[in-house]
């Protein structure tokens, strides 16, 4: 008797949980979705690991993305941020439009996203010079993003 009221609970639980997957209440992990290395050319940048580019994903389709650096955090311009980690957020989205206007060419790597039907995207870039995001680190503009988040960014 007992058992004959579990299997109904359950399947009720199992349609819940399937249902807030599908409408949105669960958030999904971003998988990768392109895997290669495509060439891109830049439209903006939005902030020192925010790019939004155009990528040819497939030969002769290009593919709007809005790139957010992987691995890496940069400074952030808050209203409670010290004056040094301002001038550091500056210094940091200065050196990333620089860094890609003056490219020669631009790709971006390992494309990973947790819904292909919109813009967003974590991804890698790169440009004859090497890695955007190594780039940044090496200059002190962007740290690990495994470092925690109310560790100064200077003193």
């Amino acid at each position: 008797m007992k058992q004959d009221i579990q299997f109904p609970m359950l399947g009720a639980m199992v349609l819940g949980a399937a249902l807030l997957a599908v409408l949105g209440g669960v958030s999904a992990k971003p998988s990768l979705v392109y895997a290669g290395n495509y060439p891109a050319n830049v439209k903006a940048v939005r902030a020192a690991n925010i790019v939004e580019i155009t990528a040819q994903v497939w030969s002769g389709f290009d593919r709007y993305f809005k790139v957010t650096l992987s691995g890496i955090a940069v400074p952030q311009v808050t209203e409670k941020a010290p004056n040094c980690q301002k001038k550091l957020a500056r210094e940091a989205e200065e050196f990333t439009r620089h860094f890609l206007k003056h490219a020669k060419s631009v790709e971006v790597h390992s494309i990973r996203m947790s819904d292909s039907t919109k813009p967003d995207a974590n991804a890698l870039i790169f440009t004859e010079k090497g890695s955007l995001a190594e780039q940044l680190k090496k200059k002190g503009l962007a740290r690990s993003d495994k470092i925690k988040e109310d560790e100064p960014w200077c003193a």
